[in-house]
């Protein structure tokens, strides 16, 4: 009606208020180190980043860290990592190894003052994990009886069960951090009421039909359903209000995966994804792991998100690298392969920077506390004993014998030569060259010829050069690219385990 101003209640308005700051903070990109081509270090987005648009709460949450002790414990690029992690609510923690992103996990969760997180990892890392809160208790008394801490595994860990129902949460009273595993968090608890019951549901899925008209038929499909009698399912309310860090956040890269479907199903208003190898392999590897942290619509991901037929293909064919394969041959069409590379990287890392926190050991402000001494690189020319020299040279003439075969073949076929098969029997060149005992050598799919010649030289150097090191008290870790050979060093080096 004419003479009617529209006014939004108070209350209202300052939660739009503080919506749009939020989404303002969460867009804003991280400050990032990069390494330049001459080797120079910058810093990207210093001007626009975190510290320079909100110096005022970058501040305060250093100020924070600084009455809870936190400053004495941390390193400075640590204390400048957590002041601007605590700014957002859900990114990557990408920090290399050693750089201690479990630490500064821990001091986010103090910073900004969650009262009950979580942490999912590998079954294996849950004692790190341990030790970590546990140091940190011997160096911050004063923070102790705030560095509570549960591992979960059962429903009886987490309160009062009653003939194999949980009741309550219970066991969960005056708890910070609940540790859980991958492995059990998909899983019926052992001490359920469903344990031994089958956690798939059917459903009808539609058949398009063959031509215009036909009825639409049915066929009947078995899923895998996370909320059916999983830990997962017992425990997705518990963070509601709190934060959770899936570590080794690469294991999320199978968007069907049941680890990857049951961490989904926990409900949190924080979420951080840990892991120095985000990108395991290829570029589409992090589509899932963005989608568990900020949903398929979130603000951040809703450019590339799975709800928009095409939208994860088109991420592929922006920042993927392909090599092509072109045929001589009309009955062959051309392929492509993706390769373990970023396309378009500038562009690639402008996007992702508001959602990515990474810290590398070269930098200049963490090379200073957690650089590793320059390597003494050495490299050694070992011949080859006469009798591995032997073998491979067989297998060489094997080799030309069905190349010339192969070539003359393709020639009365009229086709062109296959470069996969051609890799494929180089490759069984290359493993000869270096362990020659393996069984699946073989040129034309039997094995004619066979390694008889024991140890070869590159083995018998490498043993002695690890008894050497173990004499002087040092630890060796040992390389290899095939684990046939690895096994054999294994056993040869057996006399030295304790």
């Amino acid at each position: 009606s004419a003479g009617i101003t529209p006014v939004l209640a108070p209350d209202q308005a300052k939660r739009l208020e503080r919506r749009a700051r939020w989404a303002e903070i969460q867009m804003t990109p991280f400050e990032q180190w990069v390494r330049e081509d001459d080797g120079t270090w910058v810093e990207r987005f210093a001007d626009t980043g975190l510290r320079a648009r909100f110096p005022e709460l970058y501040g305060e949450n250093v100020r924070r860290l600084e009455r809870l002790g936190l400053t004495d414990v941390l390193y400075p690029y640590q204390v400048d990592d957590v002041a601007r992690m605590a700014m957002k609510t859900r990114f990557e923690l990408g920090s290399d190894v050693g750089t201690g992103k479990s630490i500064e996990y821990i001091a986010y969760v103090l910073v900004r003052g969650i009262q009950r997180a979580g942490v999912v990892c590998n079954s294996r890392l849950i004692g790190k994990w341990i030790d970590e809160i546990e140091a940190w208790k011997e160096r911050l008394p004063h923070l102790a009886d705030q560095l509570t801490y549960k591992v979960v595994d059962c429903l009886a860990d987490l309160g009062t069960v009653e003939e194999g129902r949980l009741k309550d949460w219970s066991g969960l009273d005056g708890v910070r951090f609940v540790l859980l595993s991958y492995e059990s968090l998909w899983r019926i608890p052992r001490d359920s009421a469903h344990k031994g019951k089958s956690q798939y549901t059917s459903r009808k899925i539609p058949v398009k039909p063959k031509k215009k008209g036909d009825p639409v038929t049915y066929v009947t499909r078995r899923f895998w359903h996370p909320s059916k009698y999983s830990l997962a399912s017992a425990v997705k309310r518990v963070f509601a209000n709190g934060a959770i860090l899936a570590d080794e956040a690469y294991r999320l890269k199978d968007m069907d995966a049941k680890q990857t479907a049951a961490l989904t199903l926990l409900d949190a208003r924080c979420r951080v994804a840990a892991s120095a190898t985000m990108i395991r392999n290829y570029i589409d590897d992090l589509l899932p792991i963005l989608n568990w942290l900020f949903g398929e619509r979130g603000l951040l991901f809703r450019r590339y998100g799975n709800w928009q037929e095409g939208e994860a293909q088109r991420f592929v064919e922006r920042y993927g690298t392909y090599v092509y394969y072109r045929y001589n041959d009309p009955t062959r069409s051309d392929s492509r392969k993706m390769l373990p590379k970023i396309a378009n990287a500038g562009e690639f890392r402008a996007w992702h920077a508001p959602m990515q926190i990474r810290r590398m050991r070269e930098e200049p402000q963490v090379r200073p506390f957690v650089g590793a001494a320059e390597p003494s690189i050495r490299h050694e020319s070992i011949p080859l004993s006469a009798e591995h020299r032997t073998f491979y040279e067989q297998l060489q003439s094997e080799f030309a014998t069905w190349w010339e075969e192969y070539l003359k073949a393709q020639e009365e076929k009229g086709r062109v030569v296959n470069p996969s098969q051609i890799l494929a029997k180089l490759g069984v060149l290359q493993r000869a060259s270096t362990c020659p005992g393996m069984e699946s050598l073989a040129i034309d799919g039997r094995a004619s010829i066979t390694y008889g010649g024991g140890l070869t030289s590159k083995m018998e150097r490498a043993i002695e050069l690890c008894r050497q090191h173990v004499a002087r008290g040092e630890k060796v870790v040992v390389f290899g690219q095939y684990k046939q050979g690895l096994h054999v060093l294994q056993e040869e080096l057996e006399d030295l385990n304790p």
